[in-house]
Order: structure tokens, then C-alpha cells, then sequence
């Protein structure tokens, strides 16, 4: 059972990867408490989604939610490539245009996020996966991979070669990328 809440994790936290390696490749700060918010709203929408996949699973199929996911992955990923493309500027998820993610942001972020753990929670119900340990996971999880992905970035010096336009494109890609992965 560990395992298969270790694996689910991870498969979760790939996007949190994906944004802390694109928000650092645009040079977009997001700091402790930022990132303690994502994990915190990660873990809460896993467990209220565990606790009502065991509600309702045998109302909805799996695939609808997978398929909710999937295309908020895929509409985020195209607006992170027309914000690159069309914007002067303009960063999804940071309205400030700051370059650094604040907690109202990061809320949204960590909503936007969590999208997949309704998937993966009904998914989960049907495991029978702890209602404490699957949530707590997902949460450190993601919080580890947002600092991985930042951290990844700033070593490899990936943000001196790439221009905003050509790193909002990969980033959206990627997003666009791991969505369609999901279904495969």
C-alpha cells in the first residue's frame, strides 16, 4: 500500500516539477510560504477527494475526472505559451507581474494544481488508501518538487540560454505534454 501511495505521489507532483523548473527558467520567485500553501491545498483536495470518491464512485466513472484533468493541464499550457507568445510580460499565476509568487497566487496555484488529486483521490478510494497518509504525501511531495525543479534550473544554467518567449513555449509544452501523458 506504501508503495502504490508513494508512486501516485510522484505521479502528482511531475507538474509541480514542471512549474518550479518554468517559473525559475522565467525568473519567478516563490518562497517557503508559497510553497507551503501548494502542499497544504494539494494534501486537503487529496483527502476531500479520497473521502468523496468513496461518496460517489459508483455515480461517475474514473475517465471524466481523468479527462478534467487532463484538459486543465492542457488549457494551462496554452496559456502559458500565449502569455510567452502575446503578452508583454504577463505571467499566469503571478497578477502582480512581480516575479515572485505571493500567497493569494500561490492559492491559486496550488488550486490549479490539485486538479489532478480529484482524479487521483477517487482513484485512490477505490485502493482503499489511507485518508491520512495518501493526502500527507501528496503534500510533501509536492512541495519537495517545486524546490527540485527550481533547484534543477538555477544548476544547470538553463535560464541564460533561453529567452522569455522560448521558455514560455517550453514551459507550456511541458504542462501541455504531462497533460496529455496522463491519458496515455
Amino acid at each position: 500500500m506504501l508503495f502504490r501511495i508513494i508512486m501516485m505521489s510522484i505521479s502528482l507532483s511531475i507538474d509541480a516539477l514542471g512549474i518550479g523548473f518554468s517559473y525559475e527558467m522565467k525568473g519567478i520567485r516563490m518562497g517557503v510560504m508559497p510553497r507551503l500553501m501548494i502542499g497544504v491545498i494539494n494534501a486537503v483536495v487529496m483527502g476531500l477527494a479520497i473521502f468523496a470518491g468513496q461518496k460517489i464512485l459508483a455515480y461517475f466513472p474514473i475517465i471524466v475526472s481523468q479527462c478534467i484533468g487532463t484538459v486543465i493541464l492542457i488549457l494551462v499550457g496554452c496559456l502559458f505559451i500565449k502569455n510567452a507568445l502575446f503578452a508583454n510580460g504577463e505571467t499566469l499565476c503571478d497578477l502582480d507581474n512581480s516575479k515572485d509568487i505571493n500567497l493569494l497566487e500561490a492559492f491559486l496555484l496550488g488550486v490549479a494544481l490539485s486538479a489532478d488529486s480529484l482524479s487521483i483521490g477517487i482513484a485512490a478510494a477505490t485502493l482503499h488508501v489511507s485518508l491520512f497518509w495518501m493526502p500527507l504525501s501528496v503534500g510533501l511531495m509536492q512541495i519537495l518538487f517545486l524546490w527540485i525543479g527550481k533547484y534543477l534550473t538555477q544548476k544547470s544554467n538553463l535560464k541564460n540560454s533561453f529567452d522569455a518567449k522560448k521558455s514560455g513555449v517550453f514551459a507550456g509544452s511541458l504542462l501541455i505534454f504531462m497533460g496529455i501523458l496522463q491519458n496515455l
